[in-house]
């Protein structure tokens, strides 16, 4: 799958290594792969993130608030608010939980073979930092969903623009 994209200029490999899958704690006898880049002292997380994203190829689909929106909709729903009682009279019920979107916008980038159906495999690009070094990181997809905020709270991209 990493193959399907390009190295970012100027990024060196600087490990690759395969774990064993797992669920419930247990072996699944897939494998998955990390490979780690060191990247250019000077490049910005917008660089390498906006390289990848103008470079995903033809059928891939980025992780997206909808991505986040339909994995909420597979999750259980949450107990129904209880109208509480004050004098005698109903109190309103709390508003809904918000829609969930995507978190960390800046530092990573997840893809997917078919936005449909996730569990068909994908790529997560994490941008990391400290020092002087400057990392990307390709594993297996994850991405993390949250209340609607602000899409520009990202430590991490702000810890790897520092960095250098």
């Amino acid at each position: 799958m990493y193959s399907a994209f390009p190295v970012f200029p100027g990024a060196v490999e600087s490990s690759e290594s395969s774990y064993e899958i797992t669920a419930d704690g247990r072996g699944t006898g897939n494998y998955g792969l990390t490979v780690v880049y060191r990247l250019p002292p000077t490049v910005s997380s917008a660089d390498v993130i906006g390289f990848l994203r103008s470079n995903i190829p033809t059928g891939w689909t980025e992780a997206s608030d909808e991505t986040c929106a339909r994995s909420a909709a597979r999750s259980p729903a949450p107990p129904a608010p209880v109208p509480t009682m004050r004098d005698g009279s109903a109190v309103e019920a709390p508003p809904p939980e918000p829609s969930t979107a995507l978190m960390l916008r800046r530092s990573r980038l997840t893809v997917f073979v078919d936005d449909s159906d996730p569990s068909r495999g994908g790529v997560t690009f994490a941008l990391s930092g400290g020092g002087d070094e400057k990392w990307l990181t390709l594993d297996a997809a994850t991405y993390t969903c949250q209340a609607p905020g602000n899409p520009d709270v990202d430590p991490a991209a702000d810890q790897f623009d520092a960095t250098g």
